[in-house]
């Protein structure tokens, strides 16, 4: 999904919602405590909510929350009676990188689903071009012999088909273009 800018309060609540199960498993996975998992993350909401009263824009949820959350539990460690930190930087870090990791593949997997959706849209002589040239790797010259067309005229119906794809996945969420 595409991480506009946000920065109304009822933008960035309804984006907490949205990403509620992510954030707290990053809360779970620092604290490894299901209790204090889900104190931390009602804090986190707070201040995500209060960020968004104040009218903060946040251009990337996710990374944004989670460092939010990051902060927090390093706080919480300082003022537990254990007074040590469980894990150090580098392990808080590999965490970080982790769920980024998890998010840039939930990205792609969003893309190639609204791809598909966008495929399926087209008409039936424009997804014939599509598989001539990407299902089954041909050139313009042969897919222009298939179709009795130019090689040029091809090209520039690839060339559209792409700008449409490439639209269609931006209005469906897709941030990455397609083609």
């Amino acid at each position: 999904m595409a991480e506009n800018a946000a920065g109304s309060g009822s933008s960035l609540a309804r984006r907490l919602l949205e990403h509620r199960d992510a954030l707290f498993a990053y809360v779970l996975s620092l604290v490894r405590n299901w209790q204090t998992a889900e104190e931390l993350f009602q804090e986190v909401s707070l201040v995500v909510l209060q960020k968004g009263q104040q009218g903060e824009a946040v251009e990337q949820f996710l990374p944004w929350s989670r460092e939010v959350a990051r902060r927090m539990v390093l706080d919480h460690w300082k003022k537990s009676a254990r007074s040590r930190v469980v894990l150090g930087e580098a392990a808080l870090d590999a965490v970080d990188r982790a769920f980024e990791e998890r998010d840039r593949e939930a990205a792609g997997v969003d893309l190639v689903a609204s791809l598909r959706r966008c495929l399926e849209k087209l008409p039936e002589h424009l997804r014939r071009i599509v598989d001539l040239r990407y299902s089954e790797s041909l050139s313009l010259d042969e897919i222009a012999r298939r179709l009795a067309r130019t090689a040029g005229a091809v090209q520039v119906a690839l060339s559209r088909i792409r700008m449409k794809l490439h639209d269609c996945t931006r209005r469906a969420g897709g941030e990455a273009s397609p083609a």
